[in-house]
C-alpha cells in the first residue's frame, strides 16, 4: 500500500516506524527541516520537507498516487486543508487527526463533509476512551461490544486465590443477565453447562447486557481473576 504521513511528530512517527516495518511504501511531509533530515536517516521510508497544505508538496510526494493519505501534523487547519487538497488531486482514502471538538462534531456545519475529507479522529478522544474502558473493566484480558453497545463480551483468567475455582457454574453467585459462554483451559475449548467447574488458569468469555449495573461487573471479575489494579492520574 502507498501511503502518505503529512507530520513527524511522536503519532506521525510512530505510525511510519510501524507501517515502514510491514513493507508498505511511505512518504513522510513535514515542514521542519531538521525532523525530516533525522527521519529520512533513521526510516527506510521518502521524506519531504515542506508544507503539507502545498499543492506543490502534495504533488511531489506523489499524493494522486496514493492509497491513503494521513495528515497528522500539530496544526488543526494545516491537517484540514492537507486531507481536503489531497483528496481532490486523487488520493484514495483521506484521514486528518482533529483534536478540536468544535471540527469534528457539536455543530450544523460539517468540516468533514464541506472539505471531503473522509475520517477525522483525535488521538486524546481515543486514549481517553481507552483508560476509561480500562477502568470500568478492570482484569479484562478483552473487551468487545455487540448489538449496538447493549451487550458487552469480557475475557477474563481465572487466577490462583478466585473465590470461584472449583466451584460449579450453577453455584456461582452470577446475575442472571450474565452467562459464561465458553471455557478455554489449556488447549480444551469447552462449552460450559451448569455442573462444569472452573479452574485456576482457565480463560473464560462473561457476556451480558451492557445496562448492568457496574459495580455487578466488577464484583464478578475480582472474584474470577482476584486481581487489584490502581491507577494514579497525574496532571495539571
Amino acid at each position: 500500500m502507498n501511503i502518505i504521513i503529512a507530520g513527524a511528530g511522536e503519532v506521525g512517527r510512530y505510525i511510519a516506524e510501524t507501517i515502514v516495518a510491514d513493507a508498505h511504501d511511505v512518504t513522510v511531509i513535514d515542514a521542519d527541516a531538521a525532523k525530516a533530515q533525522d527521519l529520512s536517516s533513521e526510516l527506510d521510508a521518502n521524506v519531504i520537507c515542506g508544507s503539507a497544505s502545498s499543492v506543490q508538496v502534495l504533488k511531489k510526494a506523489g499524493v494522486g498516487k496514493c492509497d491513503l493519505f494521513l495528515s497528522l501534523t500539530a496544526n488543526e487547519e494545516v491537517n484540514i486543508v492537507a486531507a481536503s487538497v489531497a483528496g481532490r488531486l486523487g488520493a484514495g482514502k483521506t484521514i486528518a487527526r482533529i483534536d478540536n471538538a468544535d471540527f469534528r462534531e457539536g455543530s450544523a456545519f460539517s468540516y468533514q463533509s464541506h472539505f471531503g475529507i473522509d475520517e477525522m479522529f483525535s488521538p486524546k478522544l481515543f486514549a481517553a476512551l481507552e483508560l476509561a474502558s480500562f477502568i470500568r473493566n478492570p482484569g479484562s484480558l478483552a473487551v468487545e461490544y455487540f448489538a449496538q453497545g447493549m451487550v458487552v463480551m469480557r475475557q477474563v483468567i481465572i487466577e490462583e486465590g478466585s473465590g470461584y475455582i472449583r466451584k460449579k457454574l450453577k453455584e456461582l453467585d452470577i446475575p442472571k443477565d450474565v452467562r459464561i459462554a465458553c471455557i478455554t483451559r489449556n488447549t480444551e475449548f469447552i462449552i460450559p453447562t451448569g455442573d462444569t467447574s472452573l479452574r485456576a488458569g482457565d480463560t473464560i468469555i462473561l457476556i451480558g447486557e451492557t445496562k448492568l449495573e457496574q459495580d455487578d461487573i466488577l464484583l464478578i471479575i475480582c472474584k474470577l481473576s482476584d486481581r487489584k489494579k490502581t491507577i494514579r492520574l497525574f496532571g495539571d
